[in-house]
């Protein structure tokens, strides 16, 4: 029984972040990039902050997140973003 255990499992060849690093779309990266460094704009923009996402309490993070969502415009038209655009933005971060 412990042969078909140890079968069971691959090993890893590299870390475990590489492996996850490797898995991700190139277009997900992307889009990732694009919406950290909106909001960074934002925060800028708004003159409030020049820290980064990761050193903000999660009060502050909760507060400038639901300004930035009310308030974003597409940089093209200055029209809002669809309702299903909005709701992914925050899974970038």
């Amino acid at each position: 029984m412990a042969s078909n255990q140890t079968n069971r499992f691959q090993s890893l060849d590299s870390s475990a972040e590489e492996f996850i690093d490797g898995q991700e779309n190139e277009n997900t990266k992307k889009k990732t990039k694009h919406d950290v460094a909106m909001f960074h704009e934002f925060l800028v923009f708004k003159g409030r902050e020049t820290r980064q996402m990761d050193e903000l309490t999660p009060q502050e993070l909760n507060k400038f997140l639901s300004e930035f969502l009310i308030t974003v415009r597409k940089k093209e038209d200055n029209e809002e973003y669809e309702p299903n655009s909005l709701r992914l933005i925050p899974n970038s971060f």
